[in-house]
């Protein structure tokens, strides 16, 4: 079960950075990851056949202009997913691609209060990965960092020498879920700088220890 939670926590990091779940129809939802990276891809296609190895699931690459997309439409997927965060749309409601609900159609969304959190919707963390265990919460910075970070190089003297600085950072716009994976960093023994939108790591200990999440 150790295993499972893992791989959970993997998808759910990608779920709520560069993936998501959206209505297709009544008895139909899709849960896709958008990302051009195809080892991306492939991670997770892999783990939903790990969590869902009864279910025949049939996966599709949507080629997009400048970005794919791997997808599977399953009820069943979606709301097993659903029960551990009411909607894994992160950007705010009224921005483009504007929120179902927001403009009047609940019917096509999945359902979550528009005009909550200051117009952000309520996406969460699941507690098995905040109060989890070491590798729980390390997995799933993994995946996040994999698909909404980033490494920055900054020049920086010291002594009269100077030095390249590399800064690890996790963008998330959402308040409520940058909060949370504040305290994900914070558990995994971090010293974080948090942003309005962001989060960075700095320091060659830190940098060092971020290893531990991959």
């Amino acid at each position: 079960m150790k295993i499972k939670e893992e791989v959970l926590a993997s998808v759910i990091g990608m779920l709520l950075t560069d993936g998501g779940i959206s209505v297709i129809s009544k008895n139909k939802l899709e849960v896709f990851l958008t990302s051009n990276s195809e080892a991306l891809r492939e991670s997770f296609k892999q783990n939903l056949q790990i969590l869902f190895p009864n279910l025949n699931l049939k996966f599709q690459t949507v080629h997009g202009r400048t970005v794919k997309k791997i997808r599977v439409c399953s009820r069943e997927v979606g709301v097993e997913f659903l029960k551990f965060s009411t909607t894994f749309r992160t950007r705010p409601c009224n921005t483009f691609p504007v929120c179902p609900k927001f403009r009047g159609v609940p019917e096509r969304a999945v359902p979550h209060e528009c005009n909550s959190l200051n117009g952000f919707p309520p996406a969460t963390l699941p507690s098995f990965i905040i109060n989890g265990t070491p590798a729980v919460k390390r997995v799933a910075l993994r995946s996040a960092m994999t698909c909404d970070g980033g490494i920055e190089f900054h020049k920086i003297v010291h002594n009269g020498k100077e030095y390249l600085q590399r800064r690890l950072l996790l963008r998330c716009h959402n308040p409520n879920l940058l909060g949370q994976w504040e305290r994900v960093f914070v558990a995994c023994g971090f010293k974080i700088t948090k942003t309005i939108n962001e989060i960075r790591i700095t320091g060659k200990k830190n940098n060092l220890k971020s290893s531990e999440t991959k």
